[in-house]
């Protein structure tokens, strides 16, 4: 049965939070942080390009100049969290390589 709107009600779909969590498993926030970086590297060149022309007005640099700083503190916090992702896959990877070399001695 649907609710109000054409809504499928959650309880009637039978859904349980842990297949709430595979579906979130399932995106690639590793690759979105990536594409994030890639994006944030561009407009922070560009930024750069207008805060270092001298042709502009002085205060016109400064407001450019002063978004590619924001646009770098964005980045390098995004980056960060990239890295500790990683981190955290490459050991639940060798945690998973080291048990199942202790099932396989057992």
């Amino acid at each position: 049965m649907r609710g109000e709107r054409g809504v499928p009600k959650l309880t009637r779909k039978k859904a349980s939070l842990r297949e709430i969590a595979k579906k979130i498993k399932r995106i690639d926030t590793q690759r979105t942080r990536k594409d994030i970086i890639e994006r944030l590297k561009q407009l922070i060149e560009i930024a750069h390009g207008f805060a270092t022309d001298k042709n502009l007005n002085p205060n016109v640099r400064k407001d450019w100049a002063r978004l590619e700083a924001y646009l770098s503190q964005t980045l390098n916090s995004i980056a960060r969290t990239y890295d500790m992702m990683m981190i955290k896959r490459q050991v639940e990877e060798l945690k998973r390589i080291v048990d199942q070399e202790l099932g396989e001695r057992a």
